[in-house]
């Protein structure tokens, strides 16, 4: 019986358009996890009210940043 091993290459580059989902992915995760986390903890009773404004702080502050830079970009960059 022979065992083959295959040699993993020393430099791994990934595309940009993998960093792009690996930031949006991370980004959700946060926003999902701890923003909601943090606004329960100081609403106490009402931690419900407070873990859906959280979601909705952290999915709408990136959301917003990403469409202002999709502007700029659009306006500036290619008139």
């Amino acid at each position: 019986m022979k065992i083959e091993v295959k040699m993993v290459p020393k430099q791994v580059k990934i595309s940009s358009r993998q960093l792009l989902i690996l930031t949006i992915l991370f980004t959700i995760g946060t926003a999902i996890l701890v923003i909601p986390s943090v606004m329960a903890a100081t609403a106490k009773q009402d931690a419900w009210i407070g873990a859906l404004v959280g979601v909705g702080a952290g999915l709408g502050g990136p959301a917003a940043v990403l469409y202002d830079v999709g502007n700029f970009l659009t306006t500036q960059m290619m008139p």
